[in-house]
């Protein structure tokens, strides 16, 4: 009988948010693992490693692979229909299946895992209240579950704030400082939230001097429900000092607060669901499981042991994913939109004010952006610091984002969102160290565009096709294998091969067994020859048509020089004996074919070799 693991500690997410737990578990850096628990049977299970969220699994399905995937524009619908029945038959990863085949790339698979992984980390943030959680200290719940992905927990909790905000704890945790002046402290790593744009701007203002909760709620260019979250989340992982208003309004520049004096302990708190710790007092141990829980709500979180750094979601510049129903009864006051605030990053203004010049720039760098590196892009020197790219990435948002055209040019909504999402790519992989460390492989190879990686993202897309269509064509599919063969085709008509069994596959036919129609195959196979001279498959199709049409000189030819490129295919070899005899020649200097005939390059094999 399996022994039942006790938790660690346990509690209920009306007393203990998400969002706690995760910053708690953050400045503890705990290693175990979270399961939530639902009385409907819903349930979730979360692994950490050093504080950091490695692992998620839902019971609901939460953002497969696949879809992810799809969505992110990696793979296509037949692809990954392929890799699912590689995946029924023969287990193991899907991501890992894909990324074997050469469907994707290491540094696709990447950025996908991650996505799901803050997709299945929204969806915990949403569990009922009601939900009861363990946390199991040292124990791995999911280790035969997915890959591992280092992690940064900051962008989610943000997310996973305004997705479900606890309206309670925000109330509490902003009353106990409301008659005291905040400002960032001098430790602050706003940057690390991937916040909105505006949402960005906004909370610079804290970086600029001090200021109050009222005052920042009425005078930021957020919704007031927004700017009391953003105080919230910035309170809770304890990027924000407050100071005695009476100093704070005296000549003297402000003095942050002293940080809360650390209790050291050596083993993690018995219950991480009720734990409490003040931001106005020294921190206390927390209590025992029968003690009451805090009337006042959870409190912020200290970090200050936490070793920052790690991978940064994506940065959302479009502020549409934390609209939240209004929370207040008097009136929301926002700032105009283009008005200047004082705040770190100013707008940079557009280079001009006429319409139809800023209509002629936004179609300019629209089509240009593309042939663009991500340094150029940015504008910043390949030794750029992460901070001079998030200020660069900033600026430029607010110069193309298409919340930024004015009413008369609403037609280029689609090719600002495009600059945007350019600029997005760049921020997200110049602000990783790790992935700008793979980026600048492509940077020295010369690929680094989006325009040179989306084609040979379209090549090796077009011979994964064009195996496809082998595959079925062996199966004397044939409706199949020309769908697909003809999609290769389409995508890449660079490769001989494509078009040699498109032809080959026309002319296979029974309507196209005329001597017009198989005149017209063999044109195609002409133009398949002139691509590549040395196409195998080209010249043993042309040589049969021939061979059809009586034209043994011709065909001849084709067999000879089709050997000559491949003396071991078997297929070809048969042919152009049986030629020789007819005409009285030797065959026998013909050197012995194998006794197992490889298959035939594939596009992709070819595409490596030339390589």
């Amino acid at each position: 009988m399996a022994t039942r693991l006790e938790p660690s500690s346990r509690g209920e997410l009306r007393r203990t948010p998400v969002a706690h737990l995760l910053v708690y578990a953050l400045e503890r850096q705990l290693t175990g693992s979270f399961e939530f628990v639902v009385t409907k049977g819903e349930a979730a299970a979360l692994r950490v490693v050093g504080g950091h969220v490695t692992k998620a699994r839902t019971s609901e399905p939460v953002a497969p692979l696949g879809r992810v995937l799809l969505e992110l524009g990696y793979v296509t619908r037949s692809t990954l229909d392929l890799s699912r029945i590689t995946l029924t038959e023969e287990g193991g990863l899907h991501g890992q299946i894909l990324r074997d085949a050469g469907a994707i790339t290491e540094l696709q698979l990447d950025e996908a895992l991650r996505v799901q992984l803050s997709d299945k980390l929204g969806y915990v943030f949403t569990l009922s209240p009601r939900t009861s959680f363990a946390f199991y200290s040292g124990v791995d719940l999911l280790e035969e579950y997915g890959e591992v992905r280092s992690f940064d927990i900051l962008p989610v909790l943000w997310r996973g704030i305004c997705l479900s905000p606890p309206w309670e704890q925000v109330d509490a945790t902003l009353g106990r400082i409301a008659h005291l002046a905040i400002t960032a402290k001098p430790t602050a790593t706003f940057e690390r939230f991937c916040f909105e744009a505006d949402v960005a701007g906004t909370a610079s203002v804290l970086m600029a001097g001090t200021t109050d909760v009222g005052r920042f709620t009425r005078e930021s260019q957020l919704s007031i429900p927004t700017a009391r979250l953003l105080l919230y989340c910035l309170l809770i992982t304890k990027q924000l000092a407050h100071v005695d208003p009476a100093v704070s309004s005296s000549g003297s520049a402000p003095a942050p607060a002293a940080p809360a004096p650390e209790k050291e302990e050596d083993e993690p708190p018995t219950l991480v669901g009720r734990v409490v710790v003040s931001t106005l007092a020294e921190r206390t141990a927390p209590p025992s499981v029968e003690s009451p829980p805090n009337p006042r709500g959870p409190e912020p979180l200290s970090l200050s042991k936490i070793a920052l750094g790690g991978p940064k979601a994506t940065p959302f510049l479009s502020s549409a994913a934390v609209r939240l129903p209004q929370q207040e009864t008097k009136p929301t006051v926002t700032a105009p939109r283009d008005s200047e605030k004082s705040v770190a990053l100013k707008r940079p203004e557009p280079r001009g004010t006429d319409h139809e010049q800023r209509r002629a720039e936004v179609l300019e760098y629209a089509k240009r952006i593309d042939r663009l590196d991500y340094f150029d892009m940015l504008g910043v020197a390949h030794d750029a610091a992460p901070e001079a790219v998030e200020m660069a990435f900033l600026a430029l948002a607010k110069v193309w984002h298409p919340d930024r055209l004015p009413s008369q040019l609403m037609d280029l909504v689609d090719s600002c969102t495009h600059i945007v999402a350019r600029l997005n790519e760049a921020y997200r992989t110049l602000h990783d160290p790790l992935v700008r460390s793979k980026y600048m492989l492509l940077v020295r190879e010369g690929g680094a565009t989006p325009e040179a990686q989306e084609y040979v993202s379209r090549v090796v897309q077009a011979a994964q096709t064009f195996q496809k269509a082998e595959f079925f064509a062996k199966r004397e599919e044939y409706a199949k294998a020309e769908e697909l063969c003809r999609k290769a085709q389409e995508a890449d008509p660079t490769q001989a091969d494509y078009l040699a069994l498109l032809a080959w596959l026309e002319a296979m036919k029974a309507e196209n067994q005329s001597r017009g129609k198989t005149t017209e195959c063999i044109s195609m196979l002409d133009r398949a020859v002139a691509v590549s001279d040395r196409c195998e498959r080209a010249r043993y199709y042309r040589g049969m048509l021939y061979k059809r049409l009586g034209n043994m000189p011709l065909a001849l030819a084709d067999f000879r020089k089709a050997v000559e490129i491949n003396p071991r295919a078997a297929d070809t070899q048969s042919e152009l004996r049986l030629l020789l005899r007819r005409h009285g020649e030797n065959p026998q200097q013909l050197s012995a074919p194998a006794q197992e005939a490889p298959k035939r390059f594939s596009g992709l094999f070819r595409l490596l070799k030339k390589d």
